[in-house]
């Protein structure tokens, strides 16, 4: 078995175990330079879902607006690692995210599992973060409570600014998330440009502020499907919001369909 096998099996085995991980070095220098550049291109004349928030940007399906962003998470390293820590064998594009955090910004992310924002059901799915600067957690890199994904709890989506609106969904409400975090192990890992992180969907994850003066925090989630995944219209998911509806081309699924788009889902690896 070669090093980089064994480094992958252990990385898997992590993720596994903990519900994240961290995977050192995976992305070349060039993409982390280009992406740079997208981002910056992005943030100068921005696309549909691209917005300001909190002292940064946020935006969703960027891959939809800009062709570096679409190439980028398509490349081979990520969609290699999404079925690894899947276990599956294909691998279908669910979207992505932008986060923008520019130095001393106030714009936290509370804690929350991403699975109840989602029309979604399965275990193969997977989010891969990738930071595109030097990221620790006074920058406001993703911390997670180590082993949540295995709590076999859904909790109801939290609000993530002052103006969101409360979903009412019939999950359970995380009571007292500060003691939760304060009461777990939380793992929170510095990164380099080129690092990646990825969660489960039931992993419960945070981030605070990027607290520091000279260091923007830019970052894109791609969030991948494996075979297991269907469609389920929990009440209160993203997509039924008209913001995006508005946005995105037209698509209507069932509780139970897989979710076959080829131009908004797109399946990056057959089985």
């Amino acid at each position: 078995m070669s090093t980089a096998q064994r480094d992958l099996d252990k990385v898997i085995a992590d993720y596994q175990r903990d519900g994240a991980a961290v995977v050192r070095g995976l992305i070349d220098p060039k993409w982390i330079e280009r992406m740079r550049l997208a981002i910056d291109e992005m943030i100068a004349s921005p696309p549909p879902m691209l917005l300001a928030k909190d002292g940064g940007v946020q935006g969703s399906f960027m891959s939809r607006w800009n062709d570096t962003v679409q190439e980028f998470s398509r490349i081979s390293h990520l969609v290699d690692l999404a079925a690894s820590a899947m276990a599956s064998k294909s691998v279908r594009f669910f979207y992505d995210q932008l986060f923008v955090r520019e130095p001393n910004s106030h714009g936290t992310t509370p804690l929350h599992q991403d699975l109840s924002y989602w029309p979604l059901t399965g275990r193969q799915i997977v989010s891969i973060w990738v930071p595109f600067d030097h990221v620790s957690p006074d920058s406001g890199v993703v911390s997670y409570v180590k082993g949540s994904h295995n709590w076999d709890t859904l909790y109801r989506s939290a609000p993530f600014s002052a103006g969101d609106p409360v979903v009412d969904q019939p999950m359970p409400v995380l009571e007292d998330p500060e003691r939760v975090i304060a009461e777990n192990e939380v793992l929170a890992w510095e990164l380099a440009p080129g690092d990646v992180l990825m969660h489960a969907p039931t992993t419960l994850h945070f981030a605070q502020r990027n607290s520091t003066g000279d260091r923007r925090r830019e970052a894109v989630a791609f969030r991948y499907l494996g075979d297991d995944v269907r469609w389920l219209n929990r009440p209160g998911h993203f997509l039924g919001m008209s913001y995006f509806r508005e946005c995105l081309p037209p698509f209507a699924f069932a509780d139970g369909d897989i979710p076959r788009h080829d131009e908004l889902f797109p399946l990056l690896r057959s089985n």
